[in-house]
């Protein structure tokens, strides 16, 4: 969604095709950071869970007044950092609710619902992008009539 956007914005794809590329930087840097940070006895792992979630839901929601490429990279590093954190924490979190005797069976099933929005959410976007795209030029061509 990234590149789309910064194409929509006038920015070359050479450049808007980077964005992943530091999506994936922001990723790594978080799993890193959110896992050492996770391992010392004074965090809270919920917490810290819940606090990169709510951060990538704020950057998500102001992701629109992105426009200029500058932008755009730091948002896409600031949520790629809180989703590592995500990754970095589900596994840890799920093994301290319910213990290392459910484990696997709690990891399959939670990965099992991530799956879920993980394949569809794309699909969902696209066609609300289409939709939207021609209610707009409907209503341009109605306006102009």
């Amino acid at each position: 969604m990234q590149p789309t956007h910064a194409t929509s914005q006038n920015i070359p794809e050479s450049k808007a095709s980077f964005l992943i590329g530091f999506l994936s930087v922001g990723s790594l840097l978080g799993r890193l950071l959110f896992g050492r940070i996770s391992d010392f006895d004074f965090v809270n792992r919920l917490y810290l869970y819940q606090t990169s979630l709510l951060i990538m839901a704020v950057t998500t929601t102001l992701f629109p007044l992105a426009t200029t490429y500058t932008v755009l990279i730091l948002y896409t590093l600031l949520f790629g950092v809180f989703d590592g954190a995500f990754v970095a924490l589900i596994a840890v979190l799920t093994t301290d609710i319910v213990g290392s005797d459910m484990l696997p069976s709690a990891l399959g099933f939670l990965y099992f619902v991530i799956s879920v929005p993980t394949m569809t959410g794309s699909l969902i976007a696209g066609i609300y992008q289409t939709v939207l795209i021609r209610i707009s030029s409907l209503i341009g061509s109605l306006s102009r009539n």
